[in-house]
């Protein structure tokens, strides 16, 4: 009787498991394995190209969909619960985005008034000059 523990198997290693039942002695594990790692990254870590229609698109790969989903509502409670703690330097920093962004807003449509008014101010004297 043995009083080893068991070793958890990988998910590379179930997949070599589950191709060698199949397959059975045609691969050596060395070939075996390296199918099992490409097909891995292949199907995890790289992009995948799909025609979509006249185009071809890029989808992000499984892991970046997996995450997603997995991290989204932990993202969701950290952004919160940052946002509860830090509520003084965020209303500091939207107050600050919004008075530099109206005050650069009314000081371009002013600066665009005038200029229109300068240019044609400018025209009527050229005109002056030209008759004379």
């Amino acid at each position: 009787m043995s009083n080893e523990i068991a070793k958890p198997e990988t998910f590379e290693e179930k997949m070599k498991a589950r191709i060698r039942e199949s397959i059975g002695e045609l691969m050596t594990d060395e070939d075996l394995s390296k199918i099992v790692h490409r097909a891995v990254n292949e199907i995890f870590f790289q992009k995948k190209a799909v025609n979509d229609g006249w185009k071809t698109v890029y989808k992000d790969p499984l892991i970046h969909e997996i995450l997603k989903d997995v991290l989204t509502n932990q993202v969701k409670e950290s952004v919160e619960n940052y946002i509860k703690t830090h509520n003084d330097e965020i209303n500091k920093i939207v107050n600050r985005v919004a008075e530099d962004g109206i005050g650069f807003t009314f000081l371009k449509a002013l600066n665009n008034k005038f200029s229109s008014e300068l240019i044609n101010f400018q025209m009527q004297i050229e005109n002056k000059i030209n008759q004379v």
